[in-house]
């Protein structure tokens, strides 16, 4: 073989390689690079020749910082004589980064002594690309399984556990470490474990899907049932992979399926005791099943068979339209209604008619087409009868509300009271006509305004005070206050206020006049107390008054005594004269003694004088006795007599003043024979 063919193959071998394959000299110069390296680059040879490789696609970072030689790690393989490999990024001729996979090898010479380097490079672009690629899918599975509603877990072909997302561990409250390889089995209840690992190794044995319940400790510390479900995974070669699967807390459903089934007898047990019974209708058949109860509603015996035609036979003749109405809608894919229908039957065997009340479906495939038609009936012709009876009470408390009613309204408009439903807020939700008539405003006015808008400014603490006993429940009675009146008046209202709810009730009195008469009387009463005062005073002065006047008489006849006879000098007739025109003054203050004590003033009137002497006769006849005669002698033509001065309270003075003339010295005294 000569040297030029062997140049050839070696040519061919290189040119015909995949992996990019460079030639560096002594100086690490580029002096041959292959066409896969060529095409790795974006260089031809004629552009890399006699230039460092380095500068060319390794001297810049994918951040764009400059890639110092002394740091590559693919020229230190000249240097130190040593084969280099690893990975690093080059910058294509385009200005790209790609990854490469590199093998640098020193070259020697004859001496031993390295001449050069072969780079060999491999693009990993692709493998990069699906490492990436594949730790995206499996980073989007992870997120998936851990914001999965359920436990997930994934194992291999041995059925190791490589595998658990975040709702094992939080249902379970076990560690990675933990769950990992065959710990899971860990969790299982004692009770349920040889049972649960021997049927996951059978499935694993027979590369099939498996699905078992058991119970799984919780991180409480308490077993809850679980649905363990898997399916095998195969490669694309058909290698059996493993198993990925899911569990389920099923606990809830496990004790809802015991409730459903004590639920079912509890039911069955209702249905006896309520005597309710079943009943279905095959739509394609036309088969019934009626339980004895339900056949004894028809009046049939409990061993009869029934069809179809029992049922509408059996439905009394005026019921028999409705009901058949009632259950084609019930078995009608379109409508779909609820069988809901109160008919009377005829008894079959015994010709009792009775009432009866039923209830059902229609069940239909996914076509719509109507399988069958199941409900329930039970006999109401006790409740029918109670119905008829409650319809009759019904009509007569009716009648009666409407009376009640009827009364009430006319108390409510007739009531001279002011009767009203207000609200804690002082506002009017009801009033009665006595309102208006009260207040002298129309209903809406006076809705319109609140209730403290209407009450005099004096009495709104009071008011206040009243809306707080109100608010604690209590009842208040008798409570005044006053309301404006249209006019401009104030009427004074007694009221009695109820609470009751969210509003209180309230009943009004107007007691206006009653107050005004109060105050009269009130009045009265004290001008009679100031009148039984001044009776008083006026006993006790006219009293006073009399015994005054008994003192004067005697001084007054005297000083007139003593005036006439002419006693004394001047001086002394000028005091006598003095002390009679004081005796006078002491009459006047007498007389208006007397007077205040009669509250009226006295007035002189002429006296008849010889009536009066003739009047006392009898008197005098009586007092003196049998032994002394008592003659009176008047003068026929004696006229009546009036005081010439002013009485002196009873008017005994000037009597007395004639007589101590008459009787004055140097008079003589009339002969008192005639008058004994």
């Amino acid at each position: 073989m000569t040297i030029d063919s062997s140049e050839r193959r070696l040519n061919a071998i290189v040119n015909n390689s995949t992996m990019a394959i460079f030639l560096m000299d002594e100086r690490q110069h580029c002096v041959f690079m292959n066409q896969a390296a060529e095409a790795l680059t974006g260089y031809r040879l004629e552009e890399a020749v006699d230039r460092p490789l380095h500068d060319l696609v390794h001297h810049q970072r994918p951040d764009g910082t400059p890639y110092p030689l002394a740091e590559c790690p693919i020229d230190r393989a000249f240097p130190d004589f040593e084969q280099m490999h690893g990975e690093e990024v080059f910058v294509h001729k385009d200005g790209y980064f790609y990854p490469v996979a590199f093998t640098a090898s020193p070259i020697t010479g004859d001496d031993g002594q390295p001449v050069g380097t072969i780079i060999e490079l491999r693009d990993l672009s692709a493998e990069k690309a699906k490492e990436a690629a594949l730790r995206e899918s499996e980073s989007r599975f992870r997120n998936m399984a851990d914001r999965a509603p359920v436990m997930m877990w994934v194992t291999d072909a041995t059925g190791f556990c490589t595998y658990l997302n975040r709702q094992w561990y939080e249902f379970t409250g076990q560690t990675i470490a933990e769950a990992h390889g065959y710990g899971w089995l860990e969790a299982t209840h004692p009770g349920d474990r040889q049972r649960t690992e021997a049927a996951f190794f059978a499935a694993i044995a027979k590369h099939e899907p498996f699905r078992f319940e058991y119970r799984l400790k919780h991180a409480s510390g308490t077993y809850r049932w679980a649905i363990d479900a898997a399916s095998p995974r195969f490669g694309d070669d058909g290698e059996f992979l493993g198993y990925a699967g899911s569990v389920i807390d099923i606990d809830e459903r496990r004790e809802a399926e015991e409730r459903l089934a004590v639920s079912e007898e509890q039911l069955r047990l209702a249905l006896e005791v309520a005597e309710i019974g079943q009943w279905d209708v095959d739509q394609a058949t036309g088969n019934m099943f009626w339980p004895p109860r339900v056949k004894a509603m028809f009046g049939i015996s409990p061993g009869v068979p029934v069809t179809l035609d029992d049922f509408h036979n059996g439905v009394h003749p005026k019921d028999r339209e409705k009901t058949r109405r009632a259950y084609e809608s019930a078995s009608d894919p379109d409508r779909r209604a609820l069988y809901d229908v109160e008919y009377r039957t005829i008894g079959k065997e015994d010709g009792i008619t009775r009432w009866v009340a039923a209830k059902g479906r229609g069940l239909f495939d996914a076509q719509g087409n109507c399988l069958r038609v199941i409900g329930t009936a039970i006999d109401v012709t006790a409740r029918k009868a109670g119905e008829i009876h409650l319809h009759q009470l019904n009509e007569r408390l009716e009648h009666e509300v409407t009376t009640r009613t009827a009364e009430r309204n006319r108390v409510w408009e007739m009531s001279r009271d002011l009767l009203a439903i207000m609200g804690f807020d002082g506002s009017r939700k009801a009033i009665n006509p006595a309102w208006e008539a009260t207040l002298g405003r129309d209903a809406a006015t006076l809705l319109s305004l609140s209730f403290r808008e209407q009450v005099h400014p004096d009495d709104h603490d009071a008011v206040q005070s009243v809306m707080e006993w109100l608010l604690r429940g209590e009842t208040v009675e008798r409570f005044e206050d006053r309301i404006a009146h249209a006019d401009g008046s104030w009427r004074w209202i007694s009221w009695t206020l109820v609470p009751e709810g969210d509003v209180f009730y309230a009943v009004g009195r107007d007691v206006t006049s009653e107050k005004a008469a109060a105050q009269e009387l009130e009045y009265a009463q004290e001008a009679l107390r100031q009148s039984q005062k001044m009776e008083a005073m006026g006993q006790l002065t006219g009293g006073v008054a009399h015994d005054f006047n008994n003192l004067l008489t005697p001084i007054l006849a005297a000083l007139d005594m003593l005036q006439r006879r002419g006693v004394g000098g001047d001086r002394e007739q000028r005091l006598i004269e003095g002390a009679i025109q004081s005796v006078d003054r002491a009459a006047t203050l007498v007389q208006r003694l007397l007077a205040f004590a009669r509250r009226q003033p006295l007035q002189s009137s002429a006296v008849d004088i010889g009536k009066l002497v003739a009047g006392m006769a009898d008197l005098l006849i009586s007092t003196t006795g049998p032994q002394v005669r008592v003659v009176v002698d008047l003068a026929d033509d004696l006229p009546p007599r009036q005081s010439r001065s002013k009485p002196a309270g009873d008017g005994a003075a000037e009597p007395r003043r004639e007589c101590a003339r008459r009787y004055a010295p140097g008079r003589h005294a009339p002969d008192n024979r005639k008058s004994r």
